[in-house]
């Protein structure tokens, strides 16, 4: 496990403009890289400048 980073944008991306992926989630899929940092820093970055937080990666050791 580890903390998401800036190097993550483009796995984070991939994802959140899914629009299957995002069928159930409460904001629409992404449309562009432009609108995936605002929303990485808000939803996830963020969350590390306080005292409590649980978004981390799961990674394989080989990658």
């Amino acid at each position: 496990m580890r903390r998401f980073g800036k190097e993550d944008i483009d796995a984070f991306f991939d994802i959140f403009s899914d629009p299957e992926f995002n069928t159930y989630l409460p904001w629409f899929p992404l449309k562009n890289k432009e609108e995936m940092m605002p929303f990485m820093e808000e939803k996830y970055l963020s969350k590390y400048r306080q005292p409590q937080s649980c978004h981390y990666a799961i990674c394989l050791k080989t990658d």
